[in-house]
């Protein structure tokens, strides 16, 4: 098995058993991004879309309820137990004639060419060891005038109202920190499990994304390799406040690939010292009336293959 194999077969691992975790926060953390990104496909005038790296389904139930019945959304992902999450919901909902979920890679997907006329992708493509070959695929099976809109963890432009309210706002953070007064998801995590956990050799995100200033720029030069032309971006953020310890301690540790990695690996004694860290922390903000929060901001570059 090639390491770009066994990254990706890990990576979707590491999802299984959080999933029914997974769909509770994408709901209340990621519907903005997961809506703006549907919207940005054209979504009324689409036949058949698929969701790459669908998870639980977040962006595909979207794209079912902003468009009409005669509309298919076919979700793709590598975690089975993503999946098997994703494929209950539809049958709750009454929507398997509609939305379908299905195993597949994003790098060699068993679509053929012309196959959907919309592709949508919510901060997957950071997870994948071949970003070109993902946009190239995206590209092969899309129709001649068929629109992708892919969605990246993201601050917003330096030189835009978002970036410097963007500014302000880490600024705050950073001496709300130095006074014990904030911690944010996930970096407190990720610091926590660097200082009392064994290291792994895998990360979070696959290396080309890992520890770039402009994974945007990066991403958007890749869709334009690919052959799209009209490329467009938007970009969406909002601060959330969590004031339960317990609800913290879940976003952070099912949201950061890291530190689920690194807690799946670990002993039971180890991950106990893990917690108990995590758990001083937070209560000595909380007492001080300081906050936990965490900010979720998404480029979403949108574009159309020429027809």
């Amino acid at each position: 098995m090639s390491a770009s194999t066994n990254f990706k077969s890990n990576d979707a691992a590491s999802y299984d058993e959080v999933a029914d975790d997974f769909n509770g926060l994408a709901h209340l953390y990621a519907t903005a991004p997961a809506r703006r990104l549907v919207q940005m496909i054209d979504i009324s005038s689409r036949k058949h879309i698929i969701d790459m790296g669908c998870g639980t389904g977040l962006v595909a139930f979207e794209a079912a309820a902003l468009s009409g019945p005669q509309t298919k959304i076919t979700g793709i992902d590598l975690s089975r137990g993503m999946l098997a999450e994703a494929t209950g919901r539809a049958e709750n909902a009454g929507l398997s004639d509609r939305v379908h979920f299905q195993t597949g890679d994003a790098e060699a997907l068993d679509l053929p060419d012309n196959h959907a006329d919309g592709f949508v992708s919510l901060y997957a493509f950071s997870h994948f060891p071949s970003p070109d070959k993902a946009a190239t695929e995206a590209f092969r099976v899309l129709v001649p005038g068929g629109r992708i809109a892919v969605a990246i963890g993201s601050g917003p432009r330096l030189l835009t109202r978002d970036g410097m309210m963007r500014v302000g706002v880490a600024l705050r953070r950073k001496r709300n920190l130095m006074r014990g007064r904030e911690l944010t998801a996930c970096d407190q995590i990720d610091r926590l499990v660097r200082q009392h956990l064994p290291a792994i050799p895998e990360g979070k995100v696959a290396d080309w994304a890992a520890g770039r200033r402009d994974v945007t720029g990066l991403l958007d030069g890749l869709l334009k390799a690919a052959g799209f032309e009209d490329r467009r971006r938007d970009w969406v953020g909002t601060d959330y406040s969590v004031t339960d310890i317990n609800e913290f301690w879940t976003l952070q540790t099912t949201i950061s690939t890291f530190a689920r990695k690194h807690i799946a690996a670990a002993s039971a004694a180890q991950n106990a010292t893990l917690k108990e860290a995590f758990w001083t922390e937070c209560a000595a903000v909380l007492r001080a009336r300081g906050k936990l929060t965490y900010s979720v901001g998404a480029t979403v570059i949108s574009a159309r293959k020429p027809e």
